[in-house]
């Protein structure tokens, strides 16, 4: 199934037709003293080749939701001709009291960086902070089609609803 999906009015867009699958490697701590989350993003395995068999251009975009604005956004470097990328990055999002985290929601996507087409959607996690463990500890997350009826997403949004 093709889907078109503009991620959040950025260019991005969803043109493979094929199958999601890879995971990402995440380090999550909360420095309740500071008030600041530190997202590690280490890498991801078994990322698709292209269609041609060409290796990835691969990048990691995060959003801390329900906020899409710049100051939310984080992104990785994108890495040449590779399908298990290694970018050990870190990302911190400062001013997080422990409720308001407890109440939002890690969206990772990665995504394959073309210079001259659209980039092309690699898989998505949500990581809600209320499941995980924010002890600096490594987890591998599973890639995951983009679901915007995702529960996860659905009560955050209820919740704290998008802006207008």
């Amino acid at each position: 199934m093709q889907a078109a999906i503009n991620a959040a009015g950025t260019g991005q867009t969803d043109i493979s037709q094929a199958q999601i699958f890879g995971n990402i490697e995440i380090a999550l701590l909360y420095l309740p003293q500071e008030r600041e989350l530190i997202v590690n993003v280490l890498g991801a395995l078994d990322l698709p080749p292209r269609r041609d068999g060409a290796l990835r251009n691969p990048y990691a975009k995060l959003f801390l939701l329900p906020d899409r604005s710049e100051k939310s956004i984080r992104q990785t470097t994108v890495l040449a001709e590779t399908i298990s990328p290694q970018w050990n990055e870190s990302f911190y999002y400062r001013n997080l009291t422990e409720p308001i985290l407890m109440s939002r929601v890690l969206e990772v996507t990665v995504w394959d960086y073309d210079k001259y087409e659209a980039n092309a959607f690699l898989g998505e996690v949500l990581i809600d902070f209320s499941t995980v463990l924010l002890d600096n500890q490594p987890f591998s997350y599973t890639l995951m089609e983009m679901d915007d009826e995702n529960p996860v997403r659905l009560v955050r949004d209820l919740i704290y609803p998008p802006p207008l």
